[in-house]
């Protein structure tokens, strides 16, 4: 159902049908299904919901990637140049990084709530296939590490 929608909206349709697949394979790890977490769980006799809601957590970050293939086929290696699909690999991996490290709270070190709303919005600029936005991305989440390197200095020195 959801491929044809994507296909009127203008998504390629290799990049919607891998967008479809992708959120099919991730529904193992992520609440209501968590077929994955819930075996966890019972195998390590651990509360199978709570189980299930720490995979979704650790598993958000994944979530971005489609969403990459879809605003920019580029990722998938379509109509596209070598140094433009590692751009989009770079700032994809820093994306996921920087949504991991604003759903987790941790970085380089415990961060703070103003540097967890920075990582978020950094990462949702770096899936933005733009330049622009890549680089303010990447901006924000360099200023996240610098800040919490000079805070872990600053803590030791």
């Amino acid at each position: 159902i959801a491929c044809p929608a994507l296909i009127r909206l203008g998504v390629a349709p290799l990049a919607a049908h891998l967008a479809v697949f992708y959120f099919g394979i991730f529904a193992d790890l992520t609440p209501p299904v968590a077929t994955c977490a819930y075996a966890a769980a019972g195998l390590s006799g651990g509360n199978a919901v709570k189980t299930g809601y720490i995979a979704f957590r650790l598993a958000l970050a994944g979530f971005l990637v489609p969403y990459v293939f879809t605003f920019d086929t580029g990722l998938l290696g379509i109509n596209t140049t070598a140094i433009h699909t590692l751009i989009l690999i770079l700032t994809t991996i820093l994306g996921v990084i920087s949504l991991a490290g604003a759903l987790e709270g941790y970085l380089v070190t415990k961060a703070k709530i103003y540097e967890r709303i920075l990582l978020a919005i950094g990462s949702f600029l770096l899936i933005n296939p733009s330049i622009s936005m890549d680089i303010l991305g990447i901006v924000i989440l360099l200023s996240v590490i610098i800040l919490q390197i000079l805070r872990i200095r600053g803590i030791k020195g």
